[in-house]
């Protein structure tokens, strides 16, 4: 236990006096110069659309890595940012194949690269007249980059 104390105790005195740190943002505070993110959604296509009742909507995005290091990276829609109606559900596809319906997939991203084939499908159901999801991309100890995505159904 004395060891434990002492080790955090000295692993915290270092990251104090030689500046070696962890930090929330990848945007420096100090510099009006934005600094990219570690990675980015970029959406193909429209963030809005409108179907019929009963069709499902399909929105494109790709996930780019702005870092030298491949990337495994978590791409999600938390019940938190889903917005559809009761009846309603979503699904992402990877390459053209469909991950059943509220399952989070799971990309390799190159260093410098993207991941350029990717949608989110929302199918419509009665019970509503529109909804939005926002998906979530995330990286172990990134932060999240997310974009949101809204469908609305015909007259």
């Amino acid at each position: 236990m004395k060891k434990r104390v002492v080790i955090l105790t000295l692993s915290a005195f270092i990251m104090l006096f030689t500046g070696v740190g962890f930090s929330c943002s990848s945007k420096d505070k100090g510099n009006d110069a934005e600094v990219p993110d570690n990675f980015s959604i970029e959406v193909i296509g429209d963030t809005v659309m409108s179907v019929a009742l009963g069709e499902i909507g399909e929105f494109s995005f790709k996930v780019k890595n702005h870092t030298a290091n491949d990337d495994s990276l978590t791409v999600d829609i938390p019940d938190s940012l889903c917005g559809l109606p009761e009846l309603w559900m979503w699904q992402i596809c990877v390459e053209g194949m469909c991950l059943l319906p509220y399952n989070p997939a799971t990309v390799l991203v190159p260093a410098n690269g993207s991941y350029d084939h990717l949608q989110v499908h929302i199918v419509t159901d009665e019970g509503g007249t529109e909804g939005k999801v926002t998906v979530q991309v995330t990286g172990i100890g990134t932060e999240a980059d997310s974009q949101s995505f809204y469908m609305k159904i015909t007259e």
